[in-house]
């Protein structure tokens, strides 16, 4: 998972995405060694301003196959 301020992150999976071709970019969250509150926070973060930004995304090449 990319990490950055969310303008970051959205670019950086959006260059991935359009570098594969592919929109339907499987992905996780891992805590780590982070505490609990700060890994919510991320959660709730990326949630509110990275996905909605993916989800307005359209992938303009095909990935190869």
């Amino acid at each position: 998972m990319p990490w950055g301020t969310p303008g970051e992150v959205i670019e950086r999976i959006i260059d991935a995405a359009d570098h594969a071709g592919r929109g339907d970019r499987a992905g996780g969250h891992e805590p780590g060694a982070m505490p609990q509150e700060m890994f919510l926070e991320q959660i709730h973060r990326f949630g509110s301003k990275v996905l909605p930004a993916l989800q307005a995304h359209t992938v303009s090449k095909t990935a190869f196959v």
